[in-house]
């Protein structure tokens, strides 16, 4: 009886953990989909610089869509090391619900959205993205 009892926390431990995953998974896959939609405009951005008397207001209206998905950006990274966290609390054998997906408790463990979007694997990616897009503006075709 025991042993039933214990290969059913298993498996609902498990069935947790591979929740959880599907959690960082999908931030993960999200963080990707926002980078390609900032290459899209910024690919948009340089095709519309070749125009014949391209505006300022196209220089500005690139980078303020730049600005929104680095911060959509940084907010998945610091959500998915809040899952991260509970991911190795369910691990470790702390007390978390079965089946619960609350990341709050995490919250305060990570990073700020702020510290998330100036680490180097964030701000390198879309810096050189908003430098880029200044430089061409500025330079003449």
């Amino acid at each position: 009886m025991n042993r039933e009892i214990d290969q059913s926390s298993d498996s609902l431990k498990y069935k947790h953990l591979e929740l959880i995953q599907g959690v960082v998974s999908r931030m993960a896959r999200n963080s990707v989909l926002v980078k390609m939609w900032t290459l899209s405009i910024f690919t948009i951005y340089v095709i519309s610089r070749f125009s014949d008397n391209p505006h300022w207001l196209i220089a500005v209206g690139g980078c303020i869509p730049i600005f929104g998905f680095w911060y959509v950006d940084a907010r998945y990274l610091q959500l998915e090391r809040c899952y991260v966290r509970l991911h190795n609390a369910v691990v470790n054998g702390k007390r978390v619900l079965a089946g619960d997906l609350n990341y709050r408790p995490y919250i305060q463990e990570v990073d700020t959205v702020f510290t998330v979007a100036m680490s180097w694997s964030v701000s390198i990616f879309y810096g050189i993205l908003l430098i880029l897009m200044v430089f061409l503006f500025w330079i003449k075709f």
